[in-house]
């Protein structure tokens, strides 16, 4: 099961990177999936959050919509079995866009419950999504 996370980035201070790397890691340690985190794949491209968080914004704006986002489109048609949205998803025009690509390329897609991610319970609840997602794809 490959798994795309999409949520909202920009309109937070830390791009919502903290978020991002924790469902991806409660998902990892099911054993169940590949997820493709837009955190993680900024920060090979980019570099540490610190050195992206001090680019100016017609910079950022360029990285984002010409080398980033083209790549996790194209992660999301040929790879993606499913999608993962993060609460919030709805404000975000990325997102948004990501959702419909999915959409349209007949992935499942998700929207995870608004919750604090911070115990075992939410890591057991993202690894019953993640099996869910997985069920739903034989």
């Amino acid at each position: 099961m490959k798994i795309y996370i999409a949520g909202p980035m920009s309109a937070h201070g830390n791009y919502n990177f903290p978020l991002f790397d924790y469902v991806t890691k409660k998902l990892r340690a099911t054993g169940h999936c590949e997820v493709f985190n837009p955190a993680e794949h900024a920060r090979e491209k980019l570099g540490p959050l610190e050195y992206i968080q001090k680019m100016g914004k017609a910079e950022l704006d360029y990285a984002f919509k010409f080398e980033l986002f083209p790549e996790e489109i194209s992660w999301i048609c040929r790879q993606a079995d499913a999608m993962l949205m993060l609460p919030g998803w709805e404000h975000s025009e990325g997102a948004k866009i990501e959702r419909s690509v999915a959409l349209y390329f007949n992935k499942t897609v998700r929207e995870a419950d608004t919750i604090l991610l911070i115990d075992e319970h939410d890591a057991r609840h993202l690894g019953a999504l993640a099996l869910d997602l997985a069920s739903r794809m034989v």
